[in-house]
């Protein structure tokens, strides 16, 4: 389906229109696409995304529209676009006041059809007060259904308190929920597992108390649907912990005794065909509240089973303010949709319940696809047995190359120890696994770099490890993970283990945490 310059003029009567609706202010909010103040060469379509309406269409290479927005708070923000495309290749621009202001460009990716609609987005700075915002066809060849404005933390924006509910005395934040999944709350089951300061698994009630696991209990009894309260309270301690959401049914998870004696738990095996929870919808976030201080994430590392957003915000003055969002706000189905367009080696991952990252999903070795890095692998040691290789991290700079012995030797200077990573094999990259995750803490530091390398296929420059505009431009590389930095809110993701490297993953941090929005579906 291409459009062409005449037939678009024929339906629009000009190239050049104004719209009759209203001026928009942004701070924040939504604005469907049609909702344009002036435009050159545009034309609107009945739109078969969720919600119905319009979405602008017969966009050509140059075309543009104008939004005004208004700023209240200098800052931050996140601006998502919701697209859709049946081409490769494809991106738009946006700028302030006619192009005094270049906010950057966002790429487009091949949805599969002019209405398989998918979120792209940008994180950029705005300054307050009241803007014209373009937004230009760098090329042509998508439909635009709506883009939105919203705070991304880190220096206002008017994130505001996200109605959080009231933090009980004694507790350090509160944890609640917004269902859009299409279940009723009835049938959309929480449930809350970590470790308290003496690292026992422990549930927690909607109280905000932290209890001991019992061997012989099951899980499903921790867990409460939606319908029956507003949200946890949390404790000031809790470590290692997921806050699972399942669908339909509550999660069948065993409480046993470990070898050593300890209580264990028998945490879903999604590569068990027969484990018990295998044909249940759910999915999780990753936290730790101790000493005042909150680590959250949302995370792919394993599997996608259904779209989480999780918004954090802390405490400041006499008000709360939003830290920032993170997660996947596109429809599952649309996520399906887009995935499939991904090499057949990956469109494989996905099922009906979830879809498996590599390591779970034929990419191990003796597998399918378990040589899948190896000749990228050889051509790297290669490399490096006649050149070096410089990593700067943290703790200095690091000079490697590789030794007879296929160890790659790293030194740095003023210290008079050397450090030694092993070559890996595929799965270990995958994984973080074996050679990429031994050794003392320097040596684990210098895996992490490039295990994180392999994945982004930047091994081979180490100039471009902190580039993230470098990463996933050649094959082989880690299509599943760049598929979730395509389809995460700011481009953030866990897509593997190490995705943290260069502050590409979806965590977020605070001191004095308040609360917790976790949206469910889209």
């Amino acid at each position: 389906m291409f459009y062409f310059r005449s037939i678009r003029a024929l339906m629009t009567g000009a190239l050049l229109a104004l719209s009759t609706a209203t001026a928009w202010a942004a701070d924040p909010g939504t604005i469907q696409a049609e909702n344009y103040s002036i435009m050159s060469g545009v034309a609107t379509e009945a739109c078969l995304d969720t919600g119905g309406g319009l979405n602008v269409g017969w966009i050509d290479a140059g075309d543009w529209m104008v939004y005004p927005i208004t700023i209240s708070t200098t800052g931050s923000y996140l601006i998502q676009y919701r697209v859709a495309s049946p081409n490769s290749g494809k991106y738009l621009s946006s700028d302030l006041s006619a192009g005094a202001v270049q906010l950057g460009t966002v790429a487009i990716p091949n949805t599969g059809g002019w209405q398989n609609w998918t979120t792209v987005s940008q994180t950029v700075t705005l300054n307050a007060g009241a803007w014209n915002l373009g937004i230009n066809a760098g090329s042509g060849g998508w439909n635009l259904n709506w883009f939105s404005i919203t705070s991304a933390g880190g220096g206002g924006g008017g994130g505001g308190t996200g109605n959080l509910i009231p933090l009980a005395a004694g507790h350090q934040m509160t944890f609640q929920f917004v269902n859009n999944s299409g279940y009723a709350n009835s049938q959309v089951y929480v449930l809350m597992m970590a470790r308290n300061a003496n690292h026992q698994f422990c549930w927690l009630d909607r109280n905000g108390n932290m209890n001991l696991a019992v061997s012989g209990q099951n899980a499903s009894a921790y867990a409460i649907p939606l319908s029956a309260f507003t949200g946890y309270q949390f404790p000031t301690y809790l470590d290692s912990a997921r806050l699972y959401v399942s669908l339909g049914a509550p999660l069948n998870i065993a409480i046993n005794t470990a070898a050593d004696g300890s209580v264990g738990v028998a945490f879903p095996n999604i590569e068990n065909p027969t484990d018990p929870s295998i044909n249940t919808y759910f999915d999780w976030v990753e936290f730790a509240v101790i000493n005042n201080q909150i680590w959250c994430n949302t995370t792919q590392v394993d599997m996608f089973g259904w779209p989480l957003a999780m918004e954090l915000f802390q405490t400041s003055g006499s008000s709360n303010v939003s830290v920032g969002k993170v997660g996947i706000t596109e429809t599952r189905a649309s996520i399906y949709s887009a995935f499939n367009t991904l090499p057949a080696e990956f469109t494989g991952l996905d099922g009906t319940y979830r879809i498996l990252a590599p390591l779970h999903g034929g990419f191990r070795a003796g597998q399918a696809h378990g040589n899948y890095f190896d000749a990228y692998i050889n051509a790297i040691w290669s490399q490096y047995s006649s050149s070096n290789l410089v990593i700067t991290v943290a703790q200095g700079t690091f000079t490697g190359h590789v030794l007879s012995d296929s160890r790659m030797m790293f030194t740095r200077p003023g210290d008079a120890a050397a450090y030694y990573v092993n070559k890996p094999t595929s799965e270990a990259v995958w994984g973080g696994l074996g050679a990429l995750a031994t050794g003392n803490t320097i040596e684990l530091v210098l895996e992490a770099q490039i295990c994180a390398a392999f994945h982004r296929h930047v091994m081979g420059n180490a100039s471009q490890f902190n580039t993230p505009s470098a990463y996933y431009q050649t094959a082989p590389y880690d299509y599943y993970a760049k598929f979730w930095h395509q389809h995460s809110l700011g481009g953030k993701a866990y897509g593997f283990c190490y995705d943290d490297v260069n502050n590409q993953s979806s965590s977020l941090t605070c001191t004095s945490p308040r609360g917790i929005i976790l949206t469910i579906g889209n």
